[in-house]
């Protein structure tokens, strides 16, 4: 019943998903979630582009990124496998948002000061 909701023609629809009338847009939750992203590491990279070792911003961007999915993927519904009650892509996400922030904790350490 939201705004953005997109219709899908019923000849299309899954079980149990055969009575719901519109889904949420994932792709465009995606892709909004990128351009944020893009924008905040152009700020980033603008800001401290000279004073902070290779790989921060990419671990920066790894880190957020799996923020980002951890949001959308506790609003999937799709099928997936379960691990310990959570879908494995959250299990994922976590393991690359604990791996990646303590890269850029570690990258961010060794930043020059000016």
């Amino acid at each position: 019943d939201r705004p953005w909701g997109l219709q899908i023609d019923p000849s299309h629809r899954q079980p149990p998903y055969l009575n719901s009338d519109t889904f949420q847009p994932m792709f465009l939750f995606e892709s909004l979630l990128d351009v944020c992203l893009f924008l905040l590491l152009v700020l980033f990279t603008r800001k401290y582009w000279n004073r902070v070792p290779y790989g921060t911003v990419f671990a920066l961007y790894a880190a957020l990124y799996a923020i980002g999915r951890l949001a959308i993927e506790r609003i999937r519904i799709d099928h997936t496998t379960y691990v310990l009650g959570q879908r494995v892509e959250i299990w994922v996400s976590l393991v690359v948002l604990v791996v990646a922030g303590s890269a850029f904790a570690v990258l961010w350490r060794g930043r020059v000061r000016v």
